[in-house]
């Protein structure tokens, strides 16, 4: 194991937002009236199945150090016991001063400090794929869970899915390598300026995850996101041109993916460690999410 890369890799992430932020950018991250909150708040939104099923639930949030943004939604949606955590206490300490969010940890995922099933439910949101060995953070997590784990991450577009015919698979395979090719990205070499490896979800690492650990159920929900420049500064009213331009692009995708030519862009998955109550089931399933029953191990 390269120890030193890891030690590296840590330095690095600690020092991302204290050496990349500026006022005016975390001013927008306060803002509620943005394009840009808009597209986070849809998929927040995934997450309200459990928040209104649960709502006297404590919650854990990982990699949280964008201002403690996810912390603040689910306060927002009146959830009282909310903890942020993040590598770095940069912005979590000014999120704190400003009440942005209650209380907060410094945590390296991969080895967090908290006893087992320390928080109902642990939140991992577009985090994960930063991480520089991020199964064994979601190992962490699973251990620190009390009811489930959530990620919302990209999905990895390397991936087929097995009910595809073979002629989207292949149609879809030459158009990503097309893409990528024009764009001089080899698809398998996928690294940010910070120093890791970009680790995406699918269905099928998750649950060999959650097979592994003998757990019953996961469930999964795919949508489709877009970023363009100006988001941050753009209030949601109805006409305006980055809202307009973006939405065309996320209801382009979301016709693509439906007919199989591309995938969707990101994977929310919901990892049990308990089963969820009835209401909550339903709710996730009315909410098109897709529940996998997992095989039981015969021998433990």
């Amino acid at each position: 194991m390269n120890s030193d890369f890891n030690h590296r890799s840590y330095e690095l992430h600690q020092k991302h937002f204290s050496e990349n932020f500026d006022q005016q950018t975390l001013n927008s991250w306060k803002q509620k009236d943005t394009v840009d909150y808009w597209r986070h708040e849809n998929m927040y939104k995934t997450l309200l199945p459990l928040i209104s099923n649960y709502p006297d639930a404590s919650w854990l949030t990982v990699g949280d150090g964008r201002y403690g943004t996810d912390a603040n939604y689910l306060i927002t949606n009146g959830l009282k016991n909310v903890v942020a955590s993040d590598i770095s206490d940069t912005l979590l300490k000014i999120a704190k001063q400003d009440n942005f969010i209650s209380e907060y940890k410094v945590e390296n995922a991969e080895k967090m400090s908290f006893e087992d099933n320390s928080f109902d439910f642990v939140l991992c949101k577009e985090a994960y794929h930063h991480f520089p060995r991020p199964t064994i953070a979601l190992y962490e997590m699973i251990r620190i869970a009390r009811k489930a784990v959530v990620l919302i991450e990209p999905l990895d577009k390397n991936i087929n899915f097995s009910k595809e015919t073979f002629f989207v698979k292949s149609l879809r395979s030459i158009t990503n390598s097309i893409l990528l090719s024009l764009k001089g990205i080899n698809k398998y070499e996928n690294f940010e300026d910070v120093g890791n490896y970009i680790f995406t979800t699918s269905e099928r690492e998750i649950n060999k995850i959650a097979i592994g650990l003998n757990l019953k159920k996961t469930y999964f929900k795919h949508q489709n996101d877009f970023y363009l420049k100006g988001a941050e500064s753009e209030k949601m009213i109805e006409n305006g041109p980055v809202r307009k331009a973006i939405s065309k692009k996320i209801n382009l995708y979301n016709l693509m993916s439906k007919i199989g030519l591309i995938q969707y862009g990101l994977l929310i998955s919901i990892i049990p460690k308990i089963d969820l109550e009835e209401n909550c089931t339903r709710s996730l399933m009315k909410n098109q999410f897709d529940e996998y029953l997992l095989p039981v191990n015969p021998f433990v």
